[in-house]
């Protein structure tokens, strides 16, 4: 089996990596279908290119050009299916299943996967997308000919220098994830893309994978389909943020200072408060400070900040403003 995907992005590299040890499991008949991606900073190096050639030998002492498929030779890490309690808006204890990949895989996770063996339960989809990735919009339609997913993030990079080699470039992998007949959700290695933080803010770009599949069975045309779509941005490291609420005549009634990442869930606005003023200020890569401003009024129900992971990924963090409590 090949899997046909399409990779669009504003620059495309094919770079190399360390490898990284992966789990070996027989290969599942049927069509697999694409349900996501794994995004690594590194690049995961699963082909066995050993046994490609033991088996090409004959060729490659013929000087001849290798032409075969190299999907048997393309290796796998499964995520294992793992089961957790949830509490549901009721106060509740439910369970549910989720398809997870090794702790020891560091990348950011965006895909959704079918949960069909679930005990007393009808087949359900859960999707996974970890904190690195922004603003994530997830569309699943499923009716049973036709399925159809899209998923779309924004992952926000610090854009500052490689400390140690002076490299201005940042690189990300994107590892495109899958699903057998019978369940099972593997990611294999993919290709990377890479821009130059000195280009400046805002600067990056978009990777898409996209697979469709058509079925004949029973006489029906079932089809499926799955496009994933990151971009990656680069933003100015967040140092400090304010919050301030202001009455009608934009005097400050009410302020607190936090830290990228401390914000409460949710904030209150005190009696009188009739906007929300939230100032963050940012380090440029050239050391100078940046503040800037954003309102939030009555019709708004999120604050949206950010922080800096250690990886140098900016992680988005909301908080509910509760003006019916006030």
């Amino acid at each position: 089996m090949k899997h046909k995907l399409v990779w669009l992005a504003a620059a495309l590299l094919v770079l190399t990596g360390c490898q990284l040890a992966r789990t070996d499991q027989a290969e599942i008949p049927g069509e697999d279908r694409l349900v996501g991606v794994y995004v690594t900073r590194e690049h995961l190096d699963l082909f066995d290119a050993d046994a490609y050639f033991q088996d090409h030998m004959e060729e490659v002492l013929s000087g001849g050009v290798l032409t075969a498929d190299t999907t048997p030779y393309e290796g796998r890490i499964y995520a294992e299916l793992m089961t957790e309690e949830i509490e549901n808006a009721d106060g509740e204890l439910i369970q549910t299943q989720a398809y997870v990949f090794p702790e020891e895989l560091d990348g950011i996770a965006f895909y959704a996967s079918l949960i069909s063996d679930a005990p007393e339960q009808e087949p359900y989809w859960t999707t996974t997308a970890d904190p690195g990735l922004s603003d994530p919009e997830i569309s699943i339609h499923s009716n049973g000919v036709e399925n159809s997913v899209k998923l779309e993030g924004t992952i926000y990079v610090i854009g500052e220098k490689n400390a140690q080699t002076g490299d201005p470039y940042v690189s990300f992998y994107f590892n495109p994830v899958y699903q057998t007949p019978d369940g099972q959700v593997y990611l294999t290695g993919g290709n990377g893309s890479s821009f130059s933080t000195e280009d400046g803010v805002g600067v990056g770009f978009t990777q898409t994978l996209s697979e469709d599949h058509r079925v004949e069975e029973n006489g029906q045309t079932q089809e499926s389909g799955c496009v994933v779509k990151v971009t990656v941005e680069s933003m100015e490291l967040p140092e400090a943020i304010t919050v301030q609420m202001l009455s009608r005549d934009h005097q400050v009634i009410w302020e607190a200072d936090y830290a990228p990442g401390g914000l409460p869930e949710e904030l209150t606005p005190v009696a009188g408060t009739a906007y929300v003023l939230l100032q963050t200020t940012r380090r440029q890569a050239d050391g100078a400070a940046l503040t800037d401003w954003e309102i939030f009024d009555t019709q708004e129900e999120n604050l949206a900040t950010y922080r800096a992971m250690e990886d140098g990924i900016c992680s988005k963090h909301l908080t509910k403003l509760n003006w019916k409590a006030r």
